[in-house]
Formats: C-alpha cells, sequence, structure tokens
C-alpha cells in the first residue's frame, strides 16, 4: 500500500466539469509496472474502488464524482491523506444491500443485472453506492431495477462471443 497527499482538483472535459485527485507518477509507474490500473483507495475511513485514469494535463488520475465527493465531505484546497493499493480482484463489485436484495428477490432481474458488461455494473453501483441515506441508496436500487425491467439497458448487454 502507497501512501500520499492529494487535493480533489477541477477541469472542464468534453463532457462538463470533472473532479479527480492526481496520483504521483511514482506510484503510478510501480502500479502499471505490475499489470494493475484498477486501485482500491482509502481517504480517512472511506475506502472505494477506481481505474487509473489519464487526463492528458494531469497524468493519471482518480476520478470523484458529485456523491463521492459529497461522502468524502471535503473541500478542494483541502490536503487528504490518500492510501492507494492494487485491486487484486479487479472484477470484483462492491453491490449495496439494497441492491442485492432486490436482485436476489427476483431472478429476472438478476439475469438482466449479470447480463450488463462489467463495465456498466461498476458505473451504476458507483451511483447507488455514492448516496449516504439508505433511502436513497434504495431508491436508486430500484430505479436500476426498473431500467432493466423496461429494457432501457438493453444496449449495455454483454455481446456474445
Amino acid at each position: 500500500m502507497e501512501t500520499f497527499t492529494g487535493r480533489i482538483s477541477k477541469g472542464a472535459g468534453a463532457f462538463g466539469i470533472h473532479y479527480w485527485i492526481v496520483v504521483p507518477e511514482s506510484i503510478c509507474y510501480a502500479l502499471l509496472q505490475a499489470g494493475h490500473s484498477r486501485v482500491i483507495v482509502q481517504i480517512g475511513d472511506f475506502s472505494f474502488r477506481r481505474a487509473l485514469v489519464s487526463v492528458l494535463s494531469e497524468g493519471k488520475t482518480l476520478q470523484i464524482g458529485k456523491d463521492l465527493r459529497k461522502s468524502l465531505a471535503v473541500n478542494e484546497d483541502q490536503d487528504l491523506l490518500i492510501r492507494i493499493e492494487s485491486d487484486l480482484n479487479p472484477n470484483a463489485l462492491d453491490i449495496p444491500e439494497e441492491l442485492e436484495y432486490l436482485l436476489y428477490e427476483d431472478e429476472t432481474i438478476n439475469a438482466l443485472w449479470e447480463g450488463l458488461t462489467i463495465g456498466y455494473r461498476r458505473s451504476m453501483l458507483i451511483w447507488v453506492n455514492g448516496a449516504k441515506r439508505a433511502e436513497t441508496r434504495l431508491n436508486r436500487a430500484m430505479e436500476i431495477c426498473r431500467r432493466l425491467q423496461c429494457g432501457e439497458m438493453i444496449q449495455r448487454l454483454k455481446k456474445d462471443k
């Protein structure tokens, strides 16, 4: 596990404003040399999974969405002690209990969920897990199930080999 001090930075991208934490080059080099672009990050008591993402002007970064920024309750100008390590199980998904229950209860919805690409499931889980309140996580989990049931996520299904 590597530790560094960083800050949340803000910048404009092709799709609007983005927030990220720049990861020191030496840490990125060690992770990427070992073949690991997905990492587990810990800031305070909060732990989450991310990929090292290139931002042209900054190098490798950890993308920090709005919900995560709220959960961390930190400002852009605040120094953060950040711990980072290789994610040895990069396809692991942190499924919140609210969604896990809904998937367990409905085999059809679960099958549709499992049919989504790992990347799309991961992005949906970041959205659900970003909520502080259980009620919000449940509402987001129910929205995912509704979208699956209505076929709104069909374009995100895995392609048959």
